[in-house]
């Protein structure tokens, strides 16, 4: 539901807007003080064919590197299954059956459980 603000907003951006189409499609040119600019789409020639949609490439790593300042890291699951992510400052590892590995960058190698391992490199 809209509030009453964001209705008159819309009010007034309406009006304006159907005040400028009314003056194009007249053939004159909408006045500068109205603060609205009207461009007129072009056909692009040299647009390039649409590429075909497939599915996503997935990828699933059981290891990782970051690095963090100076210093990097390798976090894995240990077991060579699993996943891996990193953020700008955490990377974590972890297969779903209990073999993790986390980072943060200000406290280095934070948890490790199961087969999982983090290092400095």
């Amino acid at each position: 539901m809209m509030k009453p603000l964001e209705l008159a907003v819309g009010a007034v951006v309406a009006i304006a807007v159907a005040a400028t189409i009314a003056d194009t499609a007249a053939g004159q040119t909408p006045p500068a003080d109205r603060g609205v600019t009207i461009r007129l789409a072009q056909a692009d020639t040299a647009a390039p064919a649409p590429k075909k949609l497939g599915s996503p490439v997935r990828y699933a790593l059981a290891s990782i590197e970051k690095t963090c300042g100076n210093v990097t890291y390798k976090l894995s699951t240990g077991n060579g299954k699993g996943t891996c992510a990193t953020g700008v400052a955490v990377a974590e590892c972890t297969d779903g059956a209990g073999n993790t590995a986390r980072l943060y960058c200000e406290r280095g190698c934070t948890l490790t459980t199961g087969s999982g391992a983090c290092q400095e490199k």
